[in-house]
């Protein structure tokens, strides 16, 4: 605030009628005071909820009406997505961004799965879901005002071709008892 009260402040210039100086100080004193207000609402809303408080609301809410295997899978995704932001050294919910999201799905499809293959397009797919759930549900407790993950688009599925048997297939088959 010094800056404001210095004679020669660089942001009003000298030209202005002294009335105009006085209004303009003001004016830019409001836009600090409110730029302060919005950091310390910032710091209440995201950021002081720690990712593992969120998750265990997350879960009390949850465990009212979802069924057991989907409260299975929430918590084996989001218990691997909070251990890899605890890896990236990201313990508050505030600082879960979009780019944070898109690398840890990234990173989750370059890794291989129990049978050594990559993982499926269609599970990062649901890891993602799961994100998303979590994230909208701590805008709904108030922890964040909006999800980062809301604009995260899902991974393009390689569509299988159908296997169909052919008629003579179908003639041995049947002949073959």
């Amino acid at each position: 605030l010094a800056w404001l009260h210095s004679p020669r402040s660089h942001f009003i210039p000298d030209e202005y009628p002294l009335k105009c100086r006085m209004s303009l100080k003001k004016e830019l004193e409001l836009k600090l005071a409110r730029g302060l207000q919005e950091d310390q609402d910032k710091e209440i809303k995201g950021y002081s909820v720690s990712i593992d408080q969120a998750k265990d609301e997350f879960f009390k809410r949850k465990s009212i009406y979802a069924r057991p295997k989907t409260l299975q899978n929430y918590e084996s995704i989001l218990g691997r997505f909070s251990r890899w932001l605890l890896e990236k050294e990201i313990v508050s919910l505030g600082d879960v961004t979009k780019i944070v999201i898109e690398n840890y799905i990234s990173d989750r499809s370059n890794e291989d799965s129990r049978r050594g293959a990559r993982l499926n397009e269609s599970t990062l797919n649901l890891e993602l879901k799961s994100i998303k759930c979590f994230l909208k549900a701590c805008v709904d407790l108030g922890f964040v005002e909006e999800s980062t993950a809301r604009d995260i688009k899902p991974i393009k599925c390689k569509k299988r071709i159908p296997f169909f048997f052919s008629t003579e297939h179908l003639e041995m088959i049947i002949n073959s008892d």
